[in-house]
């Protein structure tokens, strides 16, 4: 393969995951009809993706990030922990408070990894890689283990959330409380917009059920 096509497979291999990141998608034909890419190459690109594991999908057929991808995302925060238990994670907080529900790291700001969009009125269109600004957070744990950071867009690609400014994200880490947060620490999170009443207890109860399945999960002896 010339040095050109190789740079070529490249961008589309970049193109087409920055894609279906930002947009729920099933198809090989959408991909190459909003990408204006031709549709046997991008066929064959998305398929040897699904190989990889760089794309996989989700129970309703959209396209998703893969975990070989999640991995390469984890393992830049030093975070050790297997990338398929995630998205599962996240769906479940998803389809129990109705809300936007992503994994995030804070380093010095909140970096926004695995998204399931939410299904309520008024929910926050999050995207992955997406970044916010942290305006403050709470420097202990809340009941329950809950966090909860105030936050501002703070995306210089222009791909913000979409008719909101400020939103709270309520979370809760992946790691025993003694240890504290760092940039290393990875969130589970739910979104929802600065201001607007939200049920906190039960999206604290939703948050902890998570990462007790996520405990069970990685270690098989836990009760």
């Amino acid at each position: 393969m010339s040095a050109a096509a190789s740079l070529e497979a490249v961008r589309r291999f970049h193109d087409i995951l920055l894609f279906i990141s930002h947009e729920p998608v099933r198809t090989a034909y959408e991909v190459a009809r909003r990408l204006d890419l031709p549709l046997s190459s991008t066929y064959l690109a998305i398929s040897e993706m699904e190989r990889l594991n760089c794309l996989t999908r989700d129970e309703n057929g959209f396209f998703l990030t893969g975990s070989r991808i999640l991995k390469i995302g984890l393992n830049a925060h030093n975070i050790n922990i297997q990338a398929q238990h995630l998205p599962p994670l996240i769906r479940y907080l998803r389809d129990r408070t109705g809300e936007t529900s992503f994994s995030a790291v804070a380093d010095a700001r909140l970096i926004i990894g695995v998204v399931a969009v939410g299904t309520v009125p008024g929910h926050l269109a999050i995207h992955p890689f997406q970044t916010l600004a942290l305006v403050k957070a709470t420097d202990q744990f809340l009941p329950d283990g809950l966090l909860v950071f105030a936050c501002a867009q703070d995306d210089k690609s222009g791909r913000g959330v979409a008719g909101c400014t400020q939103l709270d994200v309520y979370a809760i880490p992946l790691c025993p409380e003694a240890e504290g947060i760092n940039k290393d620490t990875l969130l589970l999170c739910i979104a929802a917009t600065a201001g607007q009443p939200r049920d906190i207890r039960s999206m604290g109860q939703a948050l902890q059920d998570a990462k007790k399945f996520f405990d069970q999960s990685t270690n098989p002896k836990n009760p």
